[in-house]
């Protein structure tokens, strides 16, 4: 254990003046002051300044990835601990995956398509995560979760950045579907277009399920109680859900429809709702 004196300097990176050699060189192996690189310690013969053993940001982004492949419940309750960097961690990663995988969606109707929905995939999650922060937030203090306002929003930015990161990986799935189905202007387009609509559905929707178990582990490691962790969960994806179909609706196209021009978004994006045309597509099939 360290000295009372020493410890408060250490604390504030303060220079240490010594005396005794044999205490200094105990000093530097002492395990307490590893994570004050760059201390100064004087004594009268010698002079020793502890190596800076931080990571760059690039490396401490690459271990952040790594820890949220792994998922490991323990591990993500203390990325909770640190939430200005894990946040933008999260969205890095979040823009980086569902960048890549949205670039694939629209590569299959124009490659100026596939620029927009990289830009608009990410938005969306972004999107959605951030108008439904406040209700995810008041939803998990009414169940009992007993984590901060910031802590709701970096638990699903967690849950948001798997699922873009697994999006990501199978980017490369993605080109083999598109490679292998009829081109646009082929008398096949319009089955070509609904079979790439079921093929990313199937992909989204697993990775997905894959991202909200992981969730779901981390809300039982903090709930302590599955029960409690499934009721918060279910009210977050209820919302979620909600207002991603509805934000969808507005930012389409993402596949891009064979007989329309290429647009960022649509002529009148807020006309109608995801729920109307649903609506109507249903009347549609039971009228047939």
């Amino acid at each position: 254990m360290l000295n009372g004196a020493i410890a408060p300097r250490i604390a504030n990176r303060q220079p240490i003046f010594l005396d005794c050699p044999v205490f200094l060189d105990c000093l530097l192996d002492c395990p307490e002051i590893v994570p004050t690189a760059g201390l100064v310690i004087v004594n009268t013969t010698t002079t020793a300044t502890l190596p800076d053993t931080r990571s760059p940001w690039w490396g401490q982004w690459g271990r952040d990835l790594v820890e949220l492949c792994v998922a490991d419940p323990e591990t993500l309750r203390h990325w909770l601990t640190d939430e200005n960097r894990k946040l933008v961690s999260c969205a890095a990663w979040m823009v980086v995956g569902a960048g890549l995988y949205g670039a694939s969606i629209g590569l299959w109707r124009a490659p100026l398509q596939s620029l927009f929905v990289a830009i608009k995939f990410p938005l969306l999650i972004a999107a959605t995560t951030i108008l439904n922060a406040l209700l995810n937030g008041m939803l998990a203090k009414l169940l009992g979760l007993p984590i901060s306002f910031r802590q709701c929003v970096l638990a699903i930015m967690i849950s948001f950045a798997l699922l873009s990161v697994i999006l990501g990986a199978l980017t490369p799935l993605s080109l083999f579907v598109l490679y292998n189905l009829p081109a646009m202007g082929s008398a096949d387009a319009g089955v070509a277009h609904a079979a790439m609509i079921v093929t990313h559905v199937i992909v989204i929707a697993t990775a997905g399920l894959i991202a909200n178990l992981r969730l779901y582990r981390l809300l039982s490691s903090l709930c302590g109680n599955s029960g409690q962790a499934s009721r918060v969960l279910s009210a977050w994806l209820a919302g979620n859900m909600f207002l991603g179909c509805q934000l969808s609706y507005n930012l389409r196209p993402f596949f891009g429809t064979p007989d329309l021009e290429v647009a960022f978004l649509r002529d009148n994006p807020f006309d109608g709702s995801f729920y109307e045309a649903l609506y109507h597509l249903v009347l549609r099939l039971t009228a047939g």
